[in-house]
Formats: C-alpha cells, structure tokens, sequence
C-alpha cells in the first residue's frame, strides 16, 4: 500500500512540474470538453423523449443515439485536434500537457470500461449492465479533474471532480429509470459543457 501511495505521489508530482512550467497561461481542451458533453448530453435526450414518444421520435430510433453521437464525436474530436495543432498557446504548454495526459487516460480507461461491459452483458445475457455505464463514466471525469486540478493547482477543478463523484452515487440511484437519461445529460453539462466554456473564455481572453 505504501508503494502504490509513494507512486501516485510521483505521477502527481509529475503531472504537476508539468503544469508549473506554464502555469502563467490558460489551458486549452475547453472545446473539447464542451463538444463532449454537448453530443452526448443531446444523445440523452434524445433516447429519453423517444422512450416517451416525444416529439414524434420513437425507441427503435434512438436506441441508436448513442453510436451516432459516438461517430458525430470523432469527426468533431479529429477537427479540433487539426485547429489546435494549428493555435498554440504560449506560456501554458506544460498545464497543457498534463491536462491532456490525464483526460487520455481518462478517456482510454472509459473505452476499455464500455468494451467490458459489453463483453459482460453478451455473456450474462443482462443487459442492464449498460445502464452502469453512465456512473462510472462519471467517476472516471471526476478523476480526471481531480487530478488535473492537483497537477495544476486549481481548486475549481478539484471542486469540479468532487461533484463528478456525487453525481456518480446519484446516477447509480436512478439506474433502471429513464430519469438516469435526464441526470446524465445534466450531469454531462455541470462538469463537461460549464467547465469547458470557462476554460474558453479564459483561453479567448489570453
């Protein structure tokens, strides 16, 4: 146990001389937290009104909500990274770096999750098991923040990861009920779409 603390202190340690060496500048990746939650937070409500045969959409239509949001997400994804490789921020190249290590990961761990669960479900025959999907999602954006904030000394992102975990527990208590839809699209834009639009205007500002 003390070796997997003493390690977890490195990868900070690291993380955070990486963020110090532009502390003085703003950091980018707001667009992409914005595009994220905004695409999916959209395929929730999608799949919630055509569970509720709302706005003449119906199930067997938005069923497919989430793979389309996936696609539309890789094609904006690939547009951002081509326009931030051209716009560099000076002054934040280290905060940079260590932001964008540790939502790779975080995004990485997410994929590897969503291939389990599948691989689960398939072979249990219980798909509920996707229903989990959405609060571990949440604790996994949480712990990037958490340790993007530690990295680089910014509580509102400390602050930020805090509620991802809350929220994670909240979803876990709406598991089985379309209103997990509605929490999740809320919850995708209090620590996705918000804190990204704040990162924006610090950027645009810089």
């Amino acid at each position: 146990m003390n070796d997997q603390i003493s390690a977890l202190k490195d990868d900070i340690s690291f993380m955070r001389s990486l963020a110090q060496a532009g502390q003085g500048g703003p950091i980018s990746g707001g667009a992409f937290l914005v595009a994220a939650g905004g695409i999916y937070g959209a395929a929730c409500l999608a799949q919630w009104a055509g569970l509720h045969h709302l706005a003449g959409l119906e199930p067997s239509v938005t069923q497919w909500s989430f793979l389309a949001a996936t696609a539309v997400w890789l094609v904006i994804w690939i547009a951002l990274v081509a326009a931030q490789k051209k716009r560099a921020l000076s002054g934040a190249a280290g905060a940079n770096r260590s932001f964008a290590i540790g939502w790779s990961a975080v995004g990485a761990a997410i994929m590897v999750n969503v291939a389990a669960v599948w691989i689960a479900a398939f072979k249990t025959g219980d798909y509920g098991l996707f229903n989990t999907l959405a609060s571990s999602g949440l604790a996994f954006y949480g712990a990037a923040w958490l340790v993007c904030g530690a990295a680089a000394r910014k509580r509102w992102m400390v602050i930020t990861g805090g509620g991802s975990f809350v929220l994670s527990i909240g979803l876990a208590l709406l598991i089985n009920d379309t209103a997990e839809l509605l929490g999740f699209a809320f919850a995708l834009v209090a620590v996705l779409v918000l804190p990204g639009l704040h990162m924006m205007r610090q950027a645009a500002r810089a």
